[in-house]
């Protein structure tokens, strides 16, 4: 990424451990009053900006379905071995997804509520 990059200093060991690109993807997600959400992680950052949107009202989008299972919702995916969701706050948040999904989520959910969300992927430097 020329131009702006953004380092967390205290966390570039622990990624590196694990990542031998010398850098993490995420997401950084402008909101309307100025707040950058923006997590060491995409997942991270995915879902606090669901959690600042109100996870009730994305679990109100039944058109957003993940093999059948909402964004948001009540119900636990139980089939397989994988992971498919993480429990937040009383409800399942679909995070099994892959980054350029979670931009279409989010870049739908802005539309659809009219929230003037600028989601972009950052790269943070190790």
């Amino acid at each position: 990424m020329k131009g702006k990059q953004i380092i967390m200093e205290e966390q570039k060991k622990s990624i590196k451990a694990n990542n031998k690109k010398g850098y993490q993807k995420t997401l950084s997600i402008r909101l309307p009053d100025g707040t950058i959400v923006l997590e060491q992680t995409a997942i991270g950052t995915f879902k606090k900006c669901l959690k600042k949107i109100g996870l009730y009202k994305v679990a109100k989008f039944k058109s957003i379905l993940f093999k059948g299972y909402p964004l948001v919702g009540l119900e636990k995916r139980t089939d397989g071995n994988q992971k498919w969701q993480d429990y937040e706050d009383g409800w399942y948040i679909y995070s099994y997804i892959s980054n350029k999904d979670k931009i279409r989520v989010l870049n739908r959910l802005s539309d659809d509520l009219h929230l003037g969300l600028i989601i972009k992927e950052e790269h943070l430097i190790l």
